[in-house]
């Protein structure tokens, strides 16, 4: 039975990582301006978005598999 509890205790405690994390990413998700930019500004915008937004993806996905959902 202590197999069980560790790994459920395993698994909320990588969920509460996990929900940390996501909060932490979406906060840095650089949003869109309505300043103009140059082509380089508006592609390294573009893929930082890019970059976050799948390691959001990423951890939704790991955190859906953990909870069953």
């Amino acid at each position: 039975m202590s197999d069980a509890n560790d790994g459920a205790n395993g698994n909320e405690a990588r969920i509460a990582e996990i929900d940390e994390t996501l909060e932490y990413l979406r906060r840095q998700v650089p949003g869109p301006t309505d300043e103009p930019q140059d082509f380089g500004d508006a592609g390294q915008n573009l893929q930082e978005r890019e970059e976050l937004t799948t390691q959001i993806a990423d951890l939704e996905r790991e955190r859906a598999s953990l909870t069953g959902e």
